[in-house]
């Protein structure tokens, strides 16, 4: 649904990265650079037009409200001229500096640079701080791109903070009103409260009704209907996903309206109504086909495919659409880690340098004031002696917080490996279970006379067996992160003992991680009384009697 919304708002919590990236793609892609200005050319006119000015900063800020990226002959060009303009502007730090990096910030946030516009939201904050500019007008325009930008890196309680904020304006068009409102309600809503999130969408869907803003109605109706829904009222739910469903539709945005059919799907099938939760899923392949691959559409297709196979009791159909969404699902929660602990290592890297840079800073200030203090005051050797311990001190302390900051990290990275050695494990043991599951229903028609009901049961056994439940991949992917939590586990377990079989090696391995043997026989797909033997056999090579000493003995290692 098109808007000018501030945030890119989901229906289901499913798909927040698929959104912003198609939303992206289109904003990186569709744009006509019918402008011939260069990089040189920018700058040749900005050198020219503040020369010999004392404060130039509101000629460059009208300068980059006047020239947006499809003023010039590529993006990198304008993306090189707005970072100019800054450092120009730098120089000497006039009344609207805070303004132009707060609208060059905004606009880096549109146009995907995510990590540029943080840092010139972060240099116009401590500029209003700092030096506060006479005309405060834009300060509402900051904090709301400023939102934007906390909102991306998860830091919910400040963006709601810098939104709240943003609403005390008075100047704003009622659609940025809406936006901001919208933006509060997802801030709310990533936040687990939900009573906030719908207080908010409401006021903003009423605000939109109220002026006739018929852009954030779908995508409004939508976040609505799935706070409804997490809440049970699904009558109220599934008439505002509906809407939204259908908005979607009028509109041509597949992927939006994809995102609520699935939800539309899940409340059919609660309430009973297969055949319209079928009806539903034929119109959600059409559309997936129609719009071409991608990765969350058809991740969406095939939750929706095993939703309804299992309620129409198809459960063979129902696992293997259980099994592509569960490739999708674990492609995309991949790539979603990898760009969390980007985002998370920015702002750690990020927080550092300004650390270091506020350090040398004051290095400097206090070397400055050194040198003006023995100059003048050649006698003062106690008191001089005196601040320089104390910038000593001061120094150590930053240095020792810096360090902290590393080890926090370090402790993040670690607690963050672990757990993704768990979720394989989980998901392992799941999948484990659903096939044991399958299998004992299909150990049910061995006593039936029907040579055909005979002939699908080997069929569908054939297929159980084939499934390996820990792939030569699963366990690279594992072992990965085991030596992350355990380095150089594995050459001290190889020189303790070079001729273990790989089974044997996989059971040390869980045996660190202190699993039970049930849990053990989950992981690797094979029966507890296997698990003892492979045990038994660890325990002739190293000559142990007792089953806790072998697990001594591989913790130990």
């Amino acid at each position: 649904m098109t808007s000018n919304a501030p945030l890119f708002s989901t229906k289901n919590q499913l798909f927040p990265k698929a959104i912003l990236c198609f939303l992206f793609l289109i904003c990186s892609t569709s744009f006509v650079f019918s402008g011939n200005l260069t990089f040189q050319k920018a700058k040749k006119e900005i050198l020219k037009n503040i020369e010999g000015k004392d404060d130039f900063s509101e000629y460059l800020l009208n300068y980059i409200i006047e020239h947006k990226v499809e003023a010039f002959a590529s993006k990198e060009d304008w993306y090189r001229t707005c970072k100019f303009s800054v450092v120009q502007a730098e120089r000497e730090q006039g009344e609207y500096f805070a303004h132009l990096c707060s609208v060059v910030g905004k606009r880096m946030h549109y146009h995907g640079y995510y990590e540029d516009s943080f840092y010139y939201l972060y240099k116009a904050n401590k500029s209003i701080k700092e030096q506060p500019p006479t005309n405060k007008e834009f300060y509402p325009f900051f904090h709301e791109s400023y939102g934007l930008s906390l909102f991306y890196y998860r830091r919910y309680s400040d963006a709601k903070r810098e939104f709240k904020l943003a609403l005390e304006g008075k100047d704003w068009l009622q659609i940025d009103q809406v936006g901001i409102l919208n933006s509060l309600g997802l801030v709310y809503r990533d936040l687990g409260n939900i009573d906030s999130a719908r207080y908010y969408f409401n006021q903003a869907l009423s605000k939109a009704k109220e002026h006739k803003i018929k852009g954030w109605y779908g995508v409004l109706s939508g976040n609505l209907g799935h706070l409804y829904y997490l809440q049970g009222d699904y009558q109220q739910a599934e008439k505002l996903v509906m809407y939204d469903y259908l908005e979607s539709q009028k509109n041509a945005q597949e992927g939006s309206s994809i995102n609520a059919g699935l939800l539309l799907i899940q409340i059919c099938i609660d309430e009973g109504r297969i055949a319209e939760a079928a009806k539903f899923l034929k119109e959600i392949e059409v559309m997936v086909l129609k719009h071409g691959y991608n990765i969350h559409e058809y991740r969406v297709l095939y939750q929706a495919r095993n939703l309804v196979y299992q309620a129409q009791g198809n459960y063979h159909e129902a696992l293997e659409s259980y099994k592509m969404a569960s490739l999708y699902e674990d492609t995309i929660l991949s790539l979603k880690t990898e760009e969390n602990l980007k985002k998370t290592e920015f702002q750690i890297h990020f927080e550092q340098q300004q650390s270091e840079l506020s350090l040398v800073r004051e290095k400097e200030h206090f070397n400055e004031w050194m040198i003006t203090i023995l100059s003048l005051l050649i006698g003062s050797i106690i008191v001089c002696s005196f601040l320089i311990i104390r910038g000593i001190i001061r120094r150590r302390k930053r240095e020792n917080q810096l360090l902290e900051l590393k080890n926090e990290k370090a402790e993040r990275e670690l607690a963050h490996t672990e757990k993704e050695m768990r979720s394989i494990l989980s998901n392992l043991i799941e999948k484990n279970a659903l096939v044991e599951q399958l299998t004992s229903e299909i150990e049910g028609f061995q006593n039936h006379v029907d040579s055909k009901f005979n002939e699908e049961r080997s069929k569908m056994l054939g297929r159980l067996q084939s499934i390996t439940l820990l792939t030569d991949d699963d366990w690279l992917e594992f072992k990965k992160l085991f030596e992350r939590l355990n380095p150089n586990f594995f050459s001290r377990l190889l020189q303790a003992a070079p001729d273990l079989t790989n089974a044997e090696i996989r059971l040390v391995t869980l045996i660190k991680l202190n699993l039970s043997n049930l849990e053990m026989a989950r992981v690797l797909g094979i029966s507890p009384d296997s698990v003892r033997k492979t045990g038994l056999r660890l325990r002739k090579k190293w000559n142990i009697e007792q089953q806790e000493d072998l697990v001594k003995f591989v913790l130990n290692l």
